[in-house]
C-alpha cells in the first residue's frame, strides 16, 4: 500500500472536519416551532387573564383579538392586577364598568404590530385606543410613552402617573406578543405626559409653579379639551440664555405665567396636525392670538418675533393634544 502524502492527510481531516461542524450546524439551528394560539385562546390556556377576557368581551373586542390575520402587541394585567384597578376605580367589579370604557381601557393596552421587549425603543408611540374628543365624533388614537431604559415602562412605570412596568416579556401568540405588565394603564391626560417625558421637564417644572395665579397643571389634568404647543428643553435653555435667568424659577411669575398662555389654545378644541393649514389663526390662553403655518413644517407664531416650528406632532391624551416646539412663543 501507498503511503498517503502530508497533503492527503490534512485533506481527509478538513473534509471531515467540515462534515462534522455541518452535521452539527444542521442540529443547533432547528426554528422554533410557530405559536398555534392567537391572543384569546393563549390567554384562556393562562388561566390567570379570566377579568381581561370578560372585559374583551363586554368591550366586543374579542373577535379582533383573536384575529388569524392580525399583529399586535398587548400590554396584559393578570387577574390580581386586574382586580386591584377595578377596586380602586369601579367599585370592585367589572359589572361597573360600561362598554365603551372597557373597550377604551383595553385598546390602550395595545399596540398596532409585534414588538418584542428588544424592538421597543423610548418615545411616544400611538396606542390602539380611541378617543371620541369632537364634537363631530371623530375618533383619534391616544399615544403612549414607552421607556425601555433597562426594562419596559408605560407612561411613567407607576400607578402613580397611570402608568405600568413590563414583569414578563415576550410571551407569542399565532397574532401578537403579549407583555405581562403590573398595573392597568389608566387614560393618559396631558399633564401625565408632559410630567413622563424627560424632553419636557422644563416645561413641567414651569407649569407646576404655584405663584402663577393659573393652575396650568390642573388644566392640562383637567376635563377640558386642549391644545398644546410644548417647549421642549432645549427651547427653555435657549430662553433661559437669551434673557439672562439661571432657571426656570427666576423668571418673574406674571412672566412665566403670559409665556405659558400663549402656548394653549383657548378653545375647547382638539387640533391635531392634519387640521392645521397655512394661515390659521386661534385664540390663546393669554388673550392673544395664535397663527399657525405649514409652508416649511407646521409652525407657530404667538404675535411676537419668535416662531416656532413643531419637532413632534399629535401627542395625543385623553384630554387634547399636544405639539412640542423648539421656541418659546413671546
Amino acid at each position: 500500500m501507498k503511503k498517503l502524502s502530508l497533503y492527503a492527510y490534512l485533506l481527509l481531516f478538513a473534509m471531515s472536519t467540515l462534515m462534522f461542524t455541518s452535521c452539527g450546524d444542521d442540529d443547533s439551528t432547528d426554528p422554533e416551532p410557530e405559536p398555534e394560539l392567537n391572543i384569546i385562546e393563549w390567554a384562556e390556556a393562562q388561566g390567570d387573564y379570566t377579568l381581561l377576557l370578560a372585559a374583551a368581551e363586554k368591550a366586543g373586542l374579542t373577535e379582533t383579538l383573536a384575529d388569524p390575520l392580525a399583529d399586535y402587541t398587548i400590554f396584559g394585567p393578570k387577574d390580581p392586577t386586574f382586580q386591584a384597578f377595578l377596586d380602586l376605580a369601579a367599585g370592585g367589579s367589572l359589572d361597573n364598568v360600561d362598554a365603551a370604557t372597557a373597550g377604551a381601557i383595553l385598546s390602550g393596552h395595545a399596540l398596532l404590530g409585534s414588538r418584542s421587549s428588544t424592538e421597543i425603543t423610548t418615545g411616544f408611540t400611538t396606542s390602539l385606543g380611541r378617543l371620541a374628543l369632537d364634537p363631530d365624533g371623530t375618533n383619534f388614537t391616544s399615544s403612549m410613552f414607552l421607556n425601555a431604559d433597562g426594562g419596559v415602562a408605560i407612561n411613567g412605570g407607576t400607578a402613580a402617573t397611570g402608568g405600568a412596568t413590563v414583569v414578563e416579556a415576550d410571551l407569542k401568540a399565532s397574532n401578537g406578543t403579549i407583555h405581562v405588565i403590573d398595573n392597568v394603564i389608566a387614560p393618559a391626560k396631558i399633564v401625565t405626559f408632559v410630567a413622563v417625558d424627560p424632553d419636557l421637564s422644563m416645561t413641567l417644572e414651569a407649569v407646576s409653579r404655584g405663584d402663577l395665579g393659573i393652575d396650568f397643571a390642573g388644566a392640562a389634568g383637567g376635563d377640558d379639551i386642549l391644545t398644546v404647543f410644548a417647549p421642549n428643553n432645549a427651547a427653555w435653555e435657549a430662553f433661559l440664555t437669551a434673557n439672562n435667568f439661571a432657571s426656570i424659577a427666576d423668571i418673574p411669575a406674571s412672566a412665566l405665567a403670559l409665556a405659558l398662555g400663549k402656548h394653549i389654545i383657548s378653545s375647547d378644541i382638539n387640533v391635531r396636525s392634519t387640521d392645521i393649514t397655512d394661515g390659521m389663526t386661534a385664540a390663546n390662553l393669554a388673550a392673544g392670538t395664535i397663527t399657525l403655518g405649514t409652508t416649511n413644517g407646521v409652525t407657530v407664531n404667538a404675535g411676537g418675533a419668535t416662531t416656532a416650528t413643531v419637532v413632534e406632532a399629535d401627542i395625543q391624551a385623553h384630554n387634547g393634544v399636544i405639539h412640542k416646539i423648539d421656541a418659546i412663543l413671546d
